[in-house]
């Protein structure tokens, strides 16, 4: 029998055999495809820890659905078995009226913990850290210990740290549950006690990812000013913020704002306006690129021939394509390296020799290989002759043979691209470590503003060499 006839059944003892049969993930995806009121007749039927694991692994849009259903004792049952900052979450996700109702029902004493966690910004260690949890004093005996744990189980989030405090509560260290139950009962808890790195409450949580990623443990303590522990970070809390930020990167450097909606559930009008604003300033800042098309493309045409400038033009492409790819290839590696921490800022220096030479023996390839390509594909289009034939178009100061042009053409565009693919990369290095320590978001720089930035200068070099080359081969 499937869930979904056991919730019209009513059938509790069906229901929850389901339930323990599935992963709370599992069937909290299951859940979303069902109506709002076969979603509220289950959580009715649930007892109440099951309840709030399922909830929390909702979407908050089918949170918010539920929050409006349920009873005020509904909700007091729930909130029991949450997490306070699982609770902080939901206040901070919810509209005005629904975060309201929940502090309302909300204990007293766990209200100052989630008011707590309120008032850290979004991208700080404060905003994610779980302040349920045990505190051992370092003079406890192991037998102490387990005991203090047992009785605080239902109230703490279990992880498998115990975090070590003096008697004002600064971090000395931590012991794991193995420590636990391999040593003496008598034995102090100071004496097995384990260095442990920890987090300041005011640290980015991208650098808390970092900090998990160098030490191996389940959880780490979060401790203030003063190091006195206030908190705890765990390593689920911290995949959520891998996800998350992954996610708003991914989304940045594609020229969208971000939005808190899946794209499964945004309408028309939302999806217009993710995408719209970027575009629109892209597309008003390639004015800069058309403004140095056009006055070349004037130039060009006096000096070396209507002919020469259209093949000119249908070689740009090519060269703005190759710099564009150059460039988020490079400021893509930039970005990842800055958030693992695997560079910081500092080391700019040996980026920038590193992007600069890489570039040079790539820029290298693509211009020889590009050089070849052109020839092949003007001898495929029968634009070289075996002939002397002249190109004249009244235009040109002197008569040019035209395979020469080509030739000559085909060896400027590969030089251009040689400097446009070094200008490229050592820019896209470059703008990610200048966004980093300007303290703006690296992805957002990296890929609007190169974008706009790399197509203007690769077609301002690419025709400036032509032109130079050409002029000097034939004119000067």
């Amino acid at each position: 029998m499937s869930l979904k006839i056991a919730i019209h059944k009513k059938d509790v003892k069906l229901i929850r055999k389901i339930v323990s049969d599935y992963t709370t993930s599992e069937i909290a995806d299951l859940l979303e495809t069902y109506s709002i009121q076969e979603r509220f007749v289950f959580f009715r039927l649930l007892d109440s820890k099951k309840q709030s694991e399922i909830f929390d692994s909702l979407e908050p849009e089918f949170q918010e659905e539920l929050f409006r259903l349920f009873s005020d004792e509904d909700i007091k049952e729930l909130l029991d078995d949450l997490y306070s900052d699982d609770i902080a979450d939901l206040v901070d996700d919810m509209p005005d009226e629904l975060s309201t109702r929940i502090l309302r029902n909300t204990p007293s004493e766990r209200r100052n913990d989630i008011n707590k966690l309120l008032k850290y910004d979004d991208d700080k260690t404060g905003s994610i850290m779980s302040v349920d949890i045990v505190l051992i004093q370092q003079e406890r005996t192991v037998d102490q210990t387990i005991n203090i744990i047992r009785k605080a189980r239902e109230n703490i989030e279990i992880t498998n740290n115990v975090f070590i405090v003096d008697s004002k509560n600064k971090l000395v260290g931590f012991v794991d549950y193995s420590d636990l139950l391999f040593n003496d009962g008598n034995k102090k808890i100071k004496s097995i006690s384990k260095p442990i790195a920890s987090l300041k409450v005011n640290t980015d949580k991208e650098e808390a990812v970092n900090l998990f990623a160098d030490h191996d443990h389940s959880s780490l303590p979060v401790v203030n000013s003063q190091n006195k522990v206030i908190g705890m970070i765990t390593a689920d809390d911290v995949i959520d913020v891998v996800i998350e930020e992954a996610n708003e990167d991914i989304v940045k450097m594609s020229g969208q704002q971000v939005s808190d909606v899946p794209y499964s559930k945004q309408n028309i009008w939302q999806i217009y306006k993710s995408r719209i604003l970027w575009l629109l300033l892209l597309m008003v800042s390639a004015t800069l690129s058309q403004i140095v098309l056009d006055e070349f493309q004037k130039i060009s045409q006096d000096i070396v021939g209507i002919i020469t400038s259209s093949l000119m033009i249908t070689i740009l492409p090519v060269i703005s394509g190759a710099a564009g790819n150059a460039g988020s290839q490079s400021s893509t590696s930039i970005i990842r390296s800055l958030v693992i921490g695997d560079i910081k800022t500092k080391d700019y220096k040996k980026i920038f020799q590193k992007e600069l030479l890489a570039s040079a023996l790539i820029g290298l390839t693509l211009g020889i290989v590009n050089f070849l390509r052109l020839m092949i594909y003007y001898a495929a289009k029968g634009y070289l002759s075996d002939g002397n034939d002249i190109v004249d178009q009244g235009l040109t100061k002197f008569l040019h043979a035209k395979n020469i042009v080509i030739i000559v053409l085909s060896a400027a565009a590969s030089i251009a691209l040689f400097v446009v693919i070094i200008l490229a990369k050592v820019v896209g290095g470059m703008l990610p470590l200048i966004a980093k320590k300007m303290k703006m978001d690296p992805a957002v720089m990296a890929a609007p503003l190169l974008t706009t930035l790399i197509d203007a200068l690769s077609t301002l070099i690419f025709i400036g060499i032509s032109i130079s080359i050409l002029y000097g081969a034939f004119i000067a």
